[in-house]
């Protein structure tokens, strides 16, 4: 009666297919998602500060967007006075900041607070 072989010992070992330059195909891939998304996002940006200095700030109409007098006043207190695309383009680095910053904040109060609540 002859031994029964290991399958591991048998098995034929797993060739990964290699893509251009000698990196995994998935790798491609990846870099290309994540080319179209930096190119879509700074898309973003110039179409939203193109339509705030273009359409939303323009007089007549931007006095129609609730508190916009008390977040402008707030802006050039800290900043002092600004035209129409410095206002835009200072509101897209506030939300930009913010997209940024406050999953950090998030963290951080699930981490040091949550927690304690569970206790």
């Amino acid at each position: 009666m002859e031994p029964i072989a290991d399958a591991a010992a048998t098995a034929s070992p797993v060739i990964e297919k290699r893509g251009l330059l000698d990196h995994p195909r998935g790798l491609w891939v990846l870099a290309g998602t994540e080319l179209w998304d930096r190119i879509s996002w700074h898309g973003m940006v110039a179409m939203l500060v193109l339509y705030m200095t273009g359409e939303l700030l323009l007089p007549g109409r931007v006095e129609h967007v609730v508190g916009f007098a008390t977040y402008r006043a707030g802006l050039e207190h800290v900043f002092g006075p600004m035209n129409v695309t410095q206002l835009a383009t200072q509101t897209f680095a506030l939300y930009f900041s913010a997209i940024t910053f406050l999953p950090l904040v998030g963290g951080w109060i699930g981490d040091k607070v949550m927690p304690a609540a569970r206790r």
